[in-house]
């Protein structure tokens, strides 16, 4: 409650008033009274009235004989019976002719004021013979009727005066008492200030009901005032304990009050702040304008914010974020400063990191774009040249696979450091992701100025590079793109360059290519190809061949191997070079050897059932596939599935996939062994895998790829080989397969080499399956032909 309430308004006490009421009830009650009583009199004087004129009258009747006689003394007697009332104060009684016969006064005649005067007639026998006048007083009446009021009178005064001292002890004992009670409560509650509740005995009545009600309503104000008083102390305990700077403005921006935390803050005192304006802490001049800017916010949405420069008590300058609230009455603001400082640091080291790389330190794709974006603009270079490198490094993967990551982050940092010095000055470099780096050229751009500048990055990249005591060696493909037209932008430059590094790369890569429009047919092929083999999959369109495996020495059929086709509806029997490439790059080849697995044991198992034949089944298989955690589950289900036994299914990985996460593709190499499948090296002698991973991996046979076959008759060298791969294989306990066995001299010098195994179109190209059941498995063909 208020410490210094107001005081009541002055106020007439209510028996005061109640006296008021009375009395003027009373004054009107013996108005009423004596009206009534003057009323009554009035009647009853008219009925005296007319008794005596009715007593009058008989007495005129009995006088009428002794008139008629002039009987006085009759006469006489007869008024002084008349004048027995004592208000008759004279009776006289004249003849016919009005002459006084006999008179009789009262002592009280001349008195006394005479009221009436009655005059009668006296008759005798229909005719008058006098008359009788008598004079009247009303003396007796009215004392009679004085007595009468003054008994009314009497008896209302001590009736009302009864009934006035019964309502004033009701009023003082039952209606002046609570009241006093509930007015003296109320009293001592606004002059001490706390809540005086009125005593518990009260009557059982209205006042009763009123003080009562009053008590809970005290109760219930009281419980209220203190939890009102608990909320305040937590609030201003929270608002002082907050870890935050919280403060409140006038509408003018001056300070009215400010959280210990902002003091401890800040290092300011209370009454050093508050009546201060806000724009007083500012550390520039330069941003009070921010403040005013900041209250007309507020007034006209609520809430606002400001970032504002606040010098502490120290002189230290602080970067501030202020959000403030109208406050609820509409006067001025509640607001919170948060310090933003480390903040402000943060935001610039994650502005570096969201702009460059943390490996390189080199600009990263983000930035690289507005750098180019900006090159592009109207402030770029006037003569609007610019270009575009794409740098990709050549063998980057090995490296990382062979020596580890942490090598590769090392050399991938000092690859960027050789291009970025390498570059004229004003030219920029970015690593874009992985081992892919961009150069943004100005100045000469024409085609011999930036290929002379990519054959320099590309012959700074294929010098040695000594990494952890390691000397390695890579080499780069770059993709040229010139700036075309004013509507080029910074995706369509850095999409042509990367088309210009793919050519590179298809044409032998460690080489630059310059944009061309052929660079976007041929990724609109590879687009189509890859919706074609989707297609493809999903509608069934692929197709197995199956081209036999002769044993050299008898020419009889060993085994047999599966080669994909795909029969598209539209573009007729495509082969595998047509596909195959875009199925690895899209990872679409997963799928497809899934297919071609449980298409070629199919068949496998339906030879072996049916023909009762024992011949082998050899399946290329994908580095992608080795690569996928499904693939030995899935390849186990199959062999289960279609009873496929040991031995009978020879896989094929080429010498690449020896080279590349070695340790993983051992690891699966092994599980291959424990189902019972046999592991050839396709393509032998074409990659680059050294002669001791034929000891380390758990292989079985040899493909002697049909480049060295074509022409062992002719070229000593790939005589000598040949030879020698095939002498090696015998000392390692494995076979070997030669491909591409076209003549009959090939195959009479490939026997006189001990060659075990054979395959290639002077036994027969690949054919479908039913040709080859047909042809090889139903004895229709139990010799091979040349043709």
């Amino acid at each position: 409650m208020s410490a210094n309430p107001p005081p009541l308004r002055p106020y007439r006490p209510a028996h005061i008033k109640l006296s008021f009421i009375i009395i003027c009830c009373i004054l009107v009650v013996l108005g009423v009274s004596f009206l009534y009583t003057a009323y009554n009199a009035h009647d009853d004087f008219k009925y005296e009235l007319d008794d005596r004129f009715s007593k009058l009258k008989g007495y005129s009747d009995v006088l009428s004989e002794s008139v008629a006689n002039e009987d006085g003394l009759q006469i006489l007697k007869l008024l002084e019976l008349v004048r027995v009332d004592p208000d008759v104060l004279r009776v006289e009684v004249l003849d016919a002719d009005v002459r006084p016969i006999a008179s009789s006064e009262s002592e009280e005649y001349g008195k006394v004021q005479v009221e009436s005067r009655i005059v009668l007639p006296i008759t005798e026998d229909g005719s008058d013979v006098g008359w009788l006048v008598a004079e009247v007083g009303a003396k007796s009446f009215y004392q009679q009727q004085s007595t009468r009021v003054q008994d009314s009178l009497l008896t209302l005064f001590l009736v009302v005066a009864t009934v006035v001292a019964s309502l004033l002890i009701y009023q003082a004992r039952f209606v002046n008492r609570p009241l006093q009670q509930l007015l003296g409560a109320i009293s001592r509650s606004r002059e001490s200030g706390e809540f005086v509740r009125v005593g518990s005995k009260v009557p059982n009545d209205e006042f009763g009901i009123i003080i009562k009600a009053y008590n809970e309503l005290l109760e219930e104000v009281d419980t209220k005032h203190r939890s009102l008083k608990e909320s305040e102390s937590r609030f201003r305990h929270l608002y002082n304990q907050t870890p935050a700077l919280l403060f409140s403005l006038s509408p003018t921006g001056v300070i009215e009050s400010v959280s210990e935390h902002f003091l401890n803050q800040l290092g300011y005192d209370a009454m050093a702040i508050v009546g201060r304006p806000l724009t007083s802490l500012m550390s520039e001049r330069a941003e009070r304008p921010r403040i005013d800017k900041l209250l007309v916010e507020i007034s006209m949405q609520k809430t606002a914010q400001a970032y504002l420069q606040i010098r502490n008590g120290s002189g230290e300058i602080h970067s501030m974020r202020i959000d403030a609230t109208r406050r609820p009455d509409g006067k001025g603001a509640l607001g919170v400063m948060t310090d933003i400082t480390s903040l402000d640091e943060a935001l610039s080291t994650i502005e570096r990191q969201a702009n460059f790389d943390a490996l390189t330190g080199l600009p990263n794709r983000h930035f690289f774009k507005l750098l180019v974006e900006e090159q592009l603009s109207d402030e770029g270079p006037k003569d609007g040249r610019v270009a575009l490198l794409f740098v990709d490094l050549d063998r980057f993967k090995y490296v990382n696979d062979t020596y580890g990551h942490q090598t590769g982050d090392k050399l991938l940092s000092a690859a960027g450091k050789r291009i970025q010095a390498s570059l004229p000055a004003g030219d920029f470099v970015a690593r874009l992701g992985g081992d892919e780096f961009a150069v943004l050229v100005h100045g000469d751009v024409d085609d011999a100025s930036l290929l002379q500048l990519a054959h320099k990055l590309i012959k700074e990249l294929e010098g040695s590079f000594l990494i952890d005591q390691c000397t390695m060696h890579i080499s780069a493909s770059i993709g040229i793109a010139i700036k075309c037209s004013d509507t080029c932008t910074p995706d369509v430059l850095l999409k042509s360059a990367d088309l210009a590094m793919y050519r590179a790369k298809s044409e032998g890569r460690g080489r630059a290519c310059i944009f061309v429009p052929e660079d976007e047919q041929r990724t609109l092929h590879r687009v189509n190809t890859e919706s074609m083999l989707r297609e493809s999959i999903q509608n069934g369109y692929f197709e197995l061949y199956y081209q036999p495996v002769f044993a050299m020495g008898t020419q009889r059929i060993v085994g047999a191997e599966a080669l994909v086709r795909l029969r598209h509806p539209e573009r007729g029997l495509l082969a595998p070079g047509e596909f195959i490439d875009v199925a690895e790059d899209t990872g679409l080849i997963v799928q497809l050897g899934e297919w071609v697995l449980e298409e070629g044991l199919r068949q496998l198992s339906f030879w072996h059932r049916d023909y009762d034949s024992s011949i082998y089944l050899s399946i290329n298989v994908s580095s992608k596939q080795l690569q996928d955690n499904r693939f030995v589950r899935t390849l186990e289900m199959m062999l289960s599935r279609y009873r496929i036994k040991p031995g009978f299914l020879i896989l094929e990985i080429t010498e690449t996939m020896l080279m590349h996460n070695t340790d993983h593709t051992l690891e699966v190499m092994n599980r291959l062994k424990r189902l019972g499948c046999l592991l050839s090296i396709d393509d032998f002698g074409t990659g680059y895998s050294s002669l001791s991973y034929l000891q380390k991996f758990p292989l079985d046979i040899l493909k002697i790829d049909r480049s060295f076959v074509t022409d062992i008759d002719t070229n000593s060298t790939h005589n000598a080989l040949v030879s020698a791969i095939i002498t090696m294989s015998k000392a390692l306990n494995l076979r070997v397969i030669c491909e591409g066995v076209e003549t009959e001299q090939q195959l009479e010098t490939l026997q006189n080499m001990r060659c075990q195994m054979g395959q290639g179109y002077y036994f027969s190209k690949p054919i479908p399956a039913d040709q080859f059941t047909l042809g090889y498995l139903c004895g229709a063909l139990k010799t091979p032909s040349a043709s």
